[in-house]
């Protein structure tokens, strides 16, 4: 991300950095810089969801990339594993409607497979600069609706999403990094399991972050 950011600034361009703490809190600190640059030239907004004093968790990078997908015209993966947490990133794209884009990568190669199979999904296949540029472009002219289509309930995600939803009792509200540390599965895999229950009715994100069986 930070090379990406970096990359636009020195071109002259601009960039929109989204952060995983408050605006207080810069991380990591070798990232500094960069907010200094786009603040100074001028080149593009330094913008978080979370108080100005926030601190860096673990569920809350996961937890913006509604915001990087909502932001951007459409969306280039580079490099993702199966479980990467940038398929949370592609969920929440899809559902607004945007175009998706994947870098292929070697078969053999784990980070890799998140690509491969977004591809073989339908993402667009990205192997020049021209392939990506003219399609983002060009959704400037596409109109979407700003209110979210209406979905049924889907069914549950295999044996993780039963157990998510069987911890939910009526009245609690968990945290991501607490589920994760609850069931023993990795932070990325349980927010992109809970992204899937939020998007099919049977959760929703309440303030603060944390998540509860949806109501009615």
């Amino acid at each position: 991300d930070g090379e990406a950011h970096r990359a636009a600034l020195d071109a002259g361009g601009s960039t929109i950095a989204v952060l995983g703490s408050g605006l207080g809190r810069i991380y990591p600190d070798a990232n500094r810089d960069i907010v200094e640059r786009i603040v100074e030239q001028k080149a593009g907004v330094v913008l978080s969801e979370f108080p100005c004093d926030a601190s860096p968790r673990a569920f809350h990078f996961p937890l913006r990339n509604r915001i990087l997908s909502g932001l951007s015209q459409a969306l280039l993966v580079i490099e993702a594993g199966e479980k990467s947490g940038s398929l949370i990133t592609v969920t929440h794209a899809l559902e607004q409607g945007k175009t998706v884009y994947a870098l292929p990568g070697r078969v053999d190669r784990p980070e890799s497979l998140g690509c491969l199979r977004l591809l073989f999904d339908g993402a667009s296949l990205v192997i020049t600069p021209d392939d990506v540029l003219p399609g983002a472009r060009s959704s400037d002219s596409v109109k979407r609706s700003t209110a979210p289509p209406e979905r049924p309930r889907g069914p549950l995600p295999g044996q993780l999403g039963e157990q998510l939803v069987e911890l939910f009792a009526a009245e609690d509200v968990w945290l991501p990094d607490a589920i994760a540390e609850r069931l023993g599965a990795p932070p990325a895999v349980v927010l992109t399991e809970l992204s899937r229950l939020e998007l099919d009715g049977h959760l929703e994100r309440r303030t603060g972050g944390g998540y509860a069986r949806a109501r009615g």
